[in-house]
């Protein structure tokens, strides 16, 4: 099962700002909720992400109930469970 997550976020500067903060590994726990406790496994990272680079991390939470594949027909009902490592976890789902 694939699922995505899509966010956006406007940024009044220059893309030449952005790109110096997004391209330094060491910025994404920055951007990473701290719920999620992000952590950079890889050592000794080069100060510039580029093509190719593998980073290893970890993250939180972790889900301990994962929802099942449902087919339905529209405008029948349905109900799934999820559950996370985080005791006071809110899921949403489109």
């Amino acid at each position: 099962m694939i699922h995505y997550l899509k966010r956006e976020l406007f940024i009044n500067t220059t893309i030449d700002n952005i790109w110096n903060f997004a391209s330094n590994p060491d910025n994404l726990s920055k951007i990473t909720p701290s719920y999620m406790s992000f952590k950079i496994k890889t050592p000794h990272l080069n100060p510039t992400i580029y093509p190719g680079m593998i980073i290893e991390y970890t993250v939180s939470p972790t889900f301990t109930i994962e929802p099942q594949d449902v087919k339905i027909c529209p405008g029948d009902n349905t109900s799934f469970t999820a559950s996370s490592s985080l005791s006071d976890a809110v899921f949403l789902w489109q």
